[in-house]
């Protein structure tokens, strides 16, 4: 494994000995879960796996109020970051793999998995996208996708939830439900290949788990 360090931010690289190289996936994560998700994945291809994030500043497209009182609000610097994703740090990191990969695919849980279907409306660096129990019920984030086109002609996603998501007292996390599945139709309507999954629990239920099995997925599509 290879540590690359750029401010807060360190992107740990993994390396499958003999395998495919020419796919990539950029995996926005918790610092401490890039091995966990590496040990799970049932084939190995090149995973670049980013921590140090703020997740509320770093994550949110723009600004929205906090989800409970004892959190912090939403403050909108996902294009900043995106920025510095796709300006610096991606091309300073690939130049470590054997060869240029010739698809890239970006990923995340959570907030996470919001930025990276974000991602695909304001660059044309990643082509597939997995958001693993995505925070599609974030303010605005439905109108912005359907009324916007991404800027990848046609992405493929892999979206997942679990069956329980959505039974929580917050009513703004209790859209995600009805977000994600709205979103999943009008994406496959525009003909993107999209495949979407519900997992048995809730929010929290077996996160490197699923984040594994969406990333097999994702580069199935």
């Amino acid at each position: 494994m290879e540590v690359f360090q750029f401010g807060r931010y360190q992107v740990e690289l993994f390396l499958p000995e003999i395998g495919n190289c020419e796919q990539a996936i950029w995996l926005l994560a918790s610092s401490g879960e890039g091995d966990c998700v590496w040990d799970l994945l049932e084939e190995k291809f090149p995973l670049f796996v980013l921590s140090g994030l703020d997740w509320n500043r770093d994550l949110s497209p723009w600004a929205a109020d906090r989800l409970y009182a004892s959190s912090e609000p939403f403050s909108g610097g996902a294009d900043d970051f995106l920025r510095q994703l796709v300006g610096k740090i991606v091309p300073e990191c690939e130049q470590a793999l054997p060869s240029s990969p010739k698809e890239r695919a970006i990923a995340g849980y959570s907030m996470a998995g919001l930025f990276s279907l974000y991602a695909i409306y304001r660059c044309t660096e990643f082509v597939r996208v997995a958001s693993v129990s995505g925070s599609l019920w974030f303010d605005g984030w439905e109108e912005y996708a359907l009324t916007n086109r991404t800027a990848v002609p046609c992405p493929k996603l892999y979206l997942s939830l679990g069956n329980k998501e959505h039974r929580v007292r917050n009513p703004r996390m209790a859209s995600v439900r009805g977000c994600t599945e709205r979103l999943a139709a009008e994406w496959k309507r525009r003909g993107f290949p999209t495949l979407f999954e519900i997992n048995p629990g809730g929010h929290f239920q077996d996160p490197e788990l699923r984040t594994a099995r969406a990333l097999t997925r994702l580069l199935s599509l």
